[in-house]
Formats: C-alpha cells, sequence, structure tokens
C-alpha cells in the first residue's frame, strides 16, 4: 500500500495541500453512481449514505434508483484489519480457462485514515445485536455517514444463461451484485441508529447455539446430514451444498478462506488456476462471528448457490438472485435446525425457526419467513 512520504510534504507544501483538497473526493449520491458507474470509475467520490453490515452485506444503501440493486458494495483497504463487514461473503472470479468476459482492471491504492470517527464507524456497524436465538451477522445498527473513497465501475457484470452457467463475471461484493464499490478513504459525519428486533423476535426465548464443533464447516454439515438421516429430503440439500467443496486437498475451483471484508486485488485478474466450469468461486468468512456450528450452517448456504450454479439442472433455469438466495437460505435453516438452533433468525429481526412453533406449521412458517426476509431487502428489485 503506498504512502505519501513526509519529506515530499516539507519540500513541497502547496502540493501536499492540493492533493489533500482532491482527497476529499467529488460530492455523489449512491443513485448518481448507480446510474453511471463508469463515469466514477477509479475516481475519489465522497457519499452521504446509511450504511448496512449483515449476513452478506456490506452497502451503501440508496433510496428507489431505478435499478436491479439499489446499493453499492463497501470495502475496506487491504490490511485494515477491521471489524465490520459481511459475515459470509461469495465472490465470483474468471479461472485461468474461463471462456466469457471478464473484468480485469488494474486499481490504484486507497490508504484509509483509522481516527476516532472510522474507529466509532466500525465499532457500530461490527457490535452485534444478541437475542433472537442464533442469528448470523445480526448488527444492532445501521450508521449514516459522510463516506469518501474510490469507486470502482465494473466493465462487465456477473451474468448467467439460461441453465445459471456463469458467462461474464464482473461486478463486486457478495454474488458479484453491485455494479459498483467504494473502497473506503474516510468517514465522517458518523450517527447510528439501532434497528427494531424487539417487534419481530419478542417471543423468542432461546439462547444462542452452542458454537462448539469442527473447525472444518463441511465437517459440521456431513454431522447436520447424519441427525437428519442419509434418505431424508433435508439431508440430500445438506449433502448436495456440502459436495459442492469439493473432497479434502482437491483443487475443484472453490476456495474457502477467512478474514473481513477488505479488497482483494487478486479478485480484479483471471485465476491461475483452471476449474472445472472456468469460474472460481472464493468464500469468505468471517472468524469474530462465525465458529463452529455457525460456521457450518452459513457453509451450506455459499454450497447451495455454488452448486445450483454449476449444476445445470432445469430447475435453475431462470432463477433470478432472489430465487436462488430462497434456496440457499432453505439449506441454511436446515443445517441450523439440524445442528441444535432453537431459534433462528436473520438480520433485521425476521425468525426463521422457532422450536416453538407447533409441529404442523413449522415448514409453511419457515418458508414464508425466508420469503418475507428477501423482499424486506429493499436493496434488491429482480
Amino acid at each position: 500500500m503506498r504512502k505519501l512520504r513526509l519529506g515530499i510534504c516539507l519540500t513541497a507544501m502547496v502540493v501536499c495541500a492540493a492533493g489533500s483538497l482532491r482527497a476529499q473526493g467529488t460530492a455523489a449520491t449512491v443513485c448518481e453512481i448507480l446510474k453511471n458507474p463508469q463515469a466514477f470509475n477509479g475516481k475519489i467520490v465522497q457519499v452521504h449514505a446509511t450504511v448496512r453490515a449483515g449476513f452478506d452485506e456490506f452497502i451503501l444503501l440508496g433510496d428507489d434508483c431505478g435499478q436491479q440493486v439499489n446499493g453499492i458494495w463497501l470495502a475496506y483497504p487491504e490490511g485494515t484489519k477491521g471489524k465490520a463487514g459481511a459475515a459470509v461473503v461469495l465472490e465470483f472470479q474468471a479461472a485461468k480457462n474461463f471462456k466469457g468476459k471478464s473484468d480485469a482492471q488494474a486499481r490504484t491504492p486507497v490508504q484509509l485514515t483509522k481516527d476516532k470517527e472510522f474507529k466509532k464507524f466500525d465499532g457500530l456497524l461490527s457490535t452485534p445485536y444478541k437475542g433472537g436465538g442464533t442469528c448470523l451477522g445480526c448488527v444492532k445498527s445501521e450508521v449514516s455517514a459522510t463516506l469518501t473513497g474510490r469507486v470502482d465501475a465494473g466493465a462487465t457484470e456477473m451474468r448467467r444463461d439460461g441453465a445459471g452457467h456463469v458467462l461474464e463475471v464482473g461486478g463486486f461484493g457478495h454474488l458479484n451484485l453491485y455494479r459498483a464499490q467504494l473502497v473506503l478513504q474516510s468517514v465522517a459525519d458518523v450517527t447510528a441508529k439501532e434497528i427494531d428486533y424487539n417487534s419481530k423476535v419478542k417471543d423468542v426465548t432461546a439462547a444462542a447455539i452452542d458454537n462448539s464443533g469442527p473447525g472444518n464447516p463441511v465437517e459440521g454439515m456431513r454431522e447436520a446430514e447424519k441427525i437428519f438421516g442419509a434418505d431424508s429430503p433435508a439431508a440430500k440439500l445438506i449433502e448436495r451444498a456440502a459436495a459442492a467443496y469439493g473432497k479434502p486437498g482437491e483443487e475443484n475451483g472453490v476456495n474457502i478462506g477467512f478474514g473481513t471484508n477488505e479488497e482483494n486485488a487478486k479478485l480484479y485478474g483471471v485465476s491461475a488456476a483452471d476449474s472445472p466450469d472456468g469460474v472460481i468461486y472464493n468464500c469468505l468468512f468471517d472468524p469474530n462471528r462465525l465458529k463452529g456450528k455457525t460456521l457450518s450452517i452459513a457453509a451450506g448456504f455459499d454450497g447451495a448457490i455454488i452448486a445450483d450454479l454449476r449444476s445445470g439442472v432445469a430447475n435453475v433455469a431462470g432463477e433470478n438472485t432472489s430465487a436462488l438466495e430462497e434456496k440457499a437460505y432453505n439449506v441454511e435453516l436446515l443445517a441450523a435446525v439440524a445442528l441444535g438452533a432453537q431459534a433462528f433468525t436473520m438480520p433485521g429481526g425476521t425468525v426463521d425457526w422457532n422450536a416453538t412453533w407447533p409441529a404442523n406449521e413449522r415448514s409453511a412458517r419457515m418458508q414464508n419467513a425466508i420469503i418475507a426476509y428477501i423482499a424486506d431487502q429493499e436493496v434488491f428489485h429482480n
């Protein structure tokens, strides 16, 4: 990462002062950037927005911008070691043998100002909500702030054909859904608004799941299979998601990593490795929030998506992102139930599972809750 040399500033005060002004960035709104991301590509921009961190989100929310995805992905520069971000991120990258289009661009590094405002911002967005049973990626607050950073626009977006196969690799963040990304340089005017969980989880009294279990997420998924029974439909769904990760030591184009949400410059280019379908699937899990059983539950979500994208089976044809994620949340929830969660809540407070529900209502209530959660994510309009 580049750093300014003190000697230059001491001998060229005027130049440094001008550079500091440029670093403040051009003012823009989320909607203005999303309307034409290429117009802002590589520029330092200042945006006042609401920031949300959740299970698979770390985004600047737009008002209704008339876009399919009304948000900009937020990333910290490499080496930040911040606490906030998505608990789970699945990003696609073109493999060496990829036959479609890919977005390979060089990006100028950004240096983050780690002052009191940044620490406040990072702390608020990483303070967990404790309640509602087991809740992955649930934080207490959303934050409004003025953010300055480098805007990245993809030359291409992630695009699939009717069978779900990936044709183009571009975009940013989880599932490469976002047409633009902001790599944070500084933050100011930080204010928090607590998320209202209480009205939704008022009947949930269960404690969070015991987070013991294997550190290998696939092993935990195998345990969930056994609990349901090998021939049950639930076990087969979990098995399919687990199989997506391949066998130990197998190079199948699926990578598991641990860390918080930082810019990964390696993803901007084509991978040096091949993949069965020409796509590298990079699964990033936050080790501070996902351990043992919760890590296995989250891995079920990513595995289900990878399996669907690679399968080409008829029931994947024509699916949009919401439908793809709905199936993945279902697998995640099944793994949570099998591994002992007495209640399972999504960020924002949607209760997907409660062991106190009447047995004859559980299946319908679980499915309805997943659909309601996806519908509440106003960032999506597809």
